[in-house]
């Protein structure tokens, strides 16, 4: 990851090479995201945060858990 970011920031790859080179990264991440909010469900709330952040970026609404 930090290799990749470094060949970003000398400017070697492009923003969309970045992209595509830490797709494997962000799925891992998620992934990891989504397990601890199910398993923790008294987390501090960075957890789900974290993915509503995700979903807005994505333009996906926010998936929350429990009720309203």
């Amino acid at each position: 990851m930090v290799h990749v970011w470094r060949r970003f920031r000398d400017r070697t790859i492009n923003r969309a090479m970045l992209q595509v080179a830490m797709g494997p990264v962000r799925a891992t991440f998620h992934t990891l995201l989504v397990q601890r909010t199910r398993r923790w469900s008294a987390s501090d709330g960075m957890d789900q945060a974290l993915l509503d952040h995700e979903d807005t970026r994505s333009g996906r609404l926010p998936a929350r858990s429990g009720s309203i």
